[in-house]
């Protein structure tokens, strides 16, 4: 009786200490967490801390710390008390906790780079021209999003092959939908590129020209186009045009 009496209070004691543990390790690991997202900005940041509220990461990755070490306790416990079978159950809740660690970096990453794509497509797009950039970034970071959903759920060994296969097709039908998209619009530009190009070889800054219902005084060539200075102002025509249309030459007077 004695000897069941130490047991318990033994395993009481363990569960008592393994929570306190747990707690302290939770508040230092989110206070790590925090001083490493303050070195951040943008989205990687606000994973971690934004102003003084812990993000999502920080409290994902604390709260795992703290269930890991206080499952240990418990299992410990219940080793102690004779109780295999729950010490093994809750060993093997345990042992999933680094797969679960393991999904919330894959889910960061996939956060990161999926706001990097989306950046870095809207921008490609606005270059060019492309209507709805905007919509496309976000269809970049969409795509990269899901593929880390898909990533993620097996890491924590759910199967996706239904998964998979949805995401294939719309992933498919989605890019081939922006690949046309930008491909028209780069399409306008590239025509403009190569035209400025013979437009400078036939043209020259201070010539006059009239050009469908523009008159006036050439002041520049861009990339693109050429400035011309009208009475009304300076107009901005397309390279392109002066291949399409009757491009006059007037005399200087």
């Amino acid at each position: 009786m004695n000897i069941d009496v130490f047991l318990a209070i033994e395993a009481v004691v363990l569960v008592i200490a393994g929570l306190i543990l747990g707690l302290v390790l939770r508040d230092l690991t989110a206070r790590l967490l925090r001083t490493w997202g303050r070195r951040f900005s943008g989205t990687l940041g606000s994973l971690f801390v934004t102003r003084n509220v812990d993000g999502p990461a920080t409290v994902l990755i604390s709260s795992l710390v703290f269930w890991a070490v206080f499952i240990f306790a418990i299992g410990g416990a219940t080793e102690r008390l004779g109780v295999p079978i729950a010490g093994a159950a809750l060993a093997a809740i345990a042992g999933y906790l680094p797969r679960v660690f393991a999904t919330v970096l894959i889910v960061m990453l996939g956060v990161v780079i999926g706001e990097l794509a989306r950046n870095f497509v809207a921008a490609a797009a606005a270059s060019a021209r492309v209507g709805g950039a905007s919509r496309l970034g976000r269809l970049a970071q969409f795509a990269i999003l899901l593929v880390t959903a898909v990533i993620a759920f097996e890491e924590l060994g759910i199967q996706t092959l239904f998964i998979v296969v949805i995401v294939g097709v719309a992933l498919a039908a989605a890019l081939g939908g922006a690949a046309l998209a930008f491909g028209l619009g780069a399409r306008t530009t590239v025509a403009n590129i190569i035209a400025a190009y013979y437009v400078m070889k036939v043209f020259r800054v201070g010539q006059s020209v009239r050009i469908g219902d523009v008159e006036g005084r050439i002041v520049e060539f861009t990339t693109t186009a050429v400035v011309i200075a009208t009475r009304a102002g300076q107009v901005l025509v397309p390279a392109k045009e002066f291949g399409e249309r009757n491009a006059v030459m007037l005399a200087e007077e």
